[in-house]
């Protein structure tokens, strides 16, 4: 407006001039001026007339990391053309096109076509738009406003998520399952008749036959375990990274929309684990206290994954109530037949009294733990992950800038070390962690002497074989390490021999890493020390169970909870002489060539420890259940 005023203004002067002076090119310049005003007025009027805007949105559900399309069209209806066109979009979709400018000619149209790339999850609002346009000398700069809006909602980004597993929750048994299904199950349910679009295979022949007329199947869900993924939206317990926040003021700070935030990490986890576990046909519930209470019953049908993420598309973090009250508040809904994903950043300690309570009650539970320390925050997440491991809830880490994917991945925790440090100088240690009950696993490489610090005698070294420290042959025989740990009656133990039996070895590590407690395998490992061709290695792993100096078996407390022994003895009795193993190695033939007397008396002591082994073993595995070492 400061252009036209000015001009006025100009035109008053011209004609104070005139007025003062009776100069005649004043009142021209006068005359000049207020034309140039009303022709400018008016070309920049009728420059926003006959014109017909349209607008064309062709996405409306897509999600983040895809494309929002829209079609503007603007079209000339005068046969006078238009110089100057500008069109500002007001579209509150981020990151979407501000507008455009044009020349339109007379009976023709102009189109912009824009593809929005999706970055934020939410229902944003595409127009209204403004036309803007003016006269050819800048003086005027008209606008006229140009209704028709369209929405489009954005769904949060889902991520695959193929090493997530969920913990077995029990089923209801002894029960029908009242819900109605469209895929067939083993339940049916009734018969009705046939209508257009019923699949052939719903037909139910004998009653078509009897009624004479065509008769369908209705089925019922067959049972399973409901999972609920409850998502945490309390305001006061979210972070977000303060170089991500611009200064905002007022309402509009708390309407904006951060994607380094625990509030999207939260819902990102959510949307992910419910797509993941739709796709392996689970039934899938959420629950969410945000703006407002948001429950999902829980569902499989095809239409469910996009109910959820609907929801969490427009579910912003603005909850009063704690983790704690709702959990409380919707226990109602969890039972036996439950497990529950739970996704928070909070590090309150009342919702784990909570979930302690539904755990009594036999509901599973899995934590999804989003780091706020990682955000910004100043407290680390060590206590909470405490308090969870002595409920022994599985618990996933998830900070800022990590990959979902390999958050939600479980994470196995492997002890590897030799005899040495298994059998002897770490025993207390190896001890105090199979007595603790955590889920770690052990691995002991024995190779029944030191053999990184020079070819030391241990406890593992058997009766007979000479070392550092027991040049006449050791005298005693070897510690019984699996025989120890089995003591405790909750502790999985293995011992293995690749040469002889790999199945077996493959076996006893995928039960030990999959048993939620721990466990400890012992694997013969050949060594140099011992005096052998390294080349033969699995051989004499051959030879050495086969004579009875090294048993296979598998100890796994799991068994005992289905009414089996928990003990299994895989390899056979001794059927090969003992001699034709020992005799292979170096370790044994020394003291035969320095003390041939001393050999066969260890040798007589060693058969005799095998047979006595033996003997006590298959008296360990074939005593009922409840006696012995196979207790719990």
């Amino acid at each position: 407006m400061a252009r036209p005023i000015g001009i006025l203004a100009l035109a008053g002067l011209s004609f104070l001039a005139a007025q003062g002076t009776g100069i005649r090119l004043f009142f021209h310049l006068f005359y000049l001026l207020l034309a140039l005003l009303v022709l400018s007025y008016l070309w920049a009027w009728f420059n926003l007339r006959g014109l017909l805007v349209q607008r064309e949105t062709f996405t409306h559900r897509t999600q983040v990391g895809e494309h929002a399309r829209e079609r503007i069209t603007i079209r000339n209806l005068w046969p006078l053309p238009k110089l100057w066109l500008e069109l500002q979009d007001h579209s509150t979709m981020p990151e979407h096109g501000n507008g455009f400018v044009t020349y339109l000619p007379a009976n023709e149209r102009r189109r912009w076509v824009s593809r929005t790339p999706c970055t934020m999850r939410g229902k944003f609002t595409l127009g209204p738009a403004t036309l803007v346009s003016g006269d050819p000398f800048g003086i005027f700069k008209l606008e006229r406003k140009v209704e028709g809006t369209g929405e489009v909602l954005v769904y949060p980004q889902t991520t695959a998520l193929p090493g997530f597993v969920l913990p077995s929750a029990e089923l209801p048994g002894g029960q029908d399952v009242k819900s109605r299904t469209y895929h067939v199950t083993p339940n049916v349910s009734s018969i009705r008749e046939y209508a257009p679009g019923d699949s052939f295979n719903r037909i139910h022949w004998r009653s078509t036959a009897r009624s004479g007329q065509l008769m369908v199947k209705e089925f019922e869900l067959d049972p399973t375990a409901d999972v609920y993924v409850v998502l945490d939206m309390q305001e006061r317990v979210q972070q977000q990274l303060a170089g991500d926040v611009p200064p905002t003021p007022g309402r509009a700070a708390r309407e904006l929309r951060v994607a380094e935030s625990t509030e999207e990490y939260g819902v990102l986890t959510a949307s992910s684990i419910a797509r993941h576990l739709l796709e392996l046909n689970r039934t899938v519930g959420l629950v969410s206290w945000g703006q407002h209470r948001e429950v999902i019953p829980a569902e499989r049908e095809s239409r469910q994954l996009f109910k959820m993420l609907e929801a969490l598309s427009v579910l912003r973090a603005h909850g009063a109530q704690p983790l704690a009250e709702v959990l409380a508040a919707e226990s109602v809904r969890f039972g036996r037949n439950s497990t529950l994903v739970i996704i928070t950043p909070s590090l309150d300690e009342r919702w784990v009294v909570s979930l302690q309570q539904l755990l009594y009650r036999g509901v599973r539970a899995v934590v999804v733990l989003i780091d706020p320390e990682s955000f910004g925050g100043w407290r680390n997440t060590y206590t909470i992950q405490s308090r969870l491991a002595e409920l022994r809830v599985p618990t996933f880490i998830f900070k800022q800038g990590q990959s979902l994917a390999d958050a939600l991945v479980k994470k196995d925790v492997w002890i590897v070390g030799g005899d040495g440090w298994a059998y002897d100088i770490g025993f207390g240690g190896l001890d105090h962690v199979l007595a603790s009950g955590r889920n770690v696993n052990i691995l002991v490489l024995d190779t029944e002497v030191y053999s990184n610090t020079g070819g030391q005698s241990s406890k593992s070294t058997p009766i007979g074989a000479v070392a550092k420290f027991a040049a006449k042959g050791k005298a005693t025989p070897k510690k019984d390490l699996g025989l120890l740990a089995m003591a405790y009656g909750n502790v999985y133990v293995a011992r293995v021999a690749m040469g002889a039996d790999d199945q077996q070895t493959l076996k006893a590590f995928l039960e030990a890493e999959a048993y939620d407690g721990p466990s400890l395998i012992i694997a013969y490992s050949h060594c140099i020390a011992h005096g052998i061709d390294m080349r033969k290695g699995l051989a004499q792993q051959k030879l050495g169970v086969q004579s009875g100096h090294w048993m296979l078996y598998r100890y796994n407390p799991e068994l005992a909870e289905q009414g089996q022994h928990p003990l299994v003895i895989e390899s056979k009795a001794p059927s090969v002489p003992l001699e034709q193993y020992v005799y292979n190695e170096t370790r044994y033939r020394m003291l035969q060539q320095s003390d041939e007397h001393r050999a066969e008396e260890l040798l007589a002591q060693a058969k005799q420890n095998i047979k006595a082994r033996w003997a006590h073993y298959q008296e360990l595995a074939a005593e009922p259940r409840g006696e012995g070492n196979g207790a719990k």
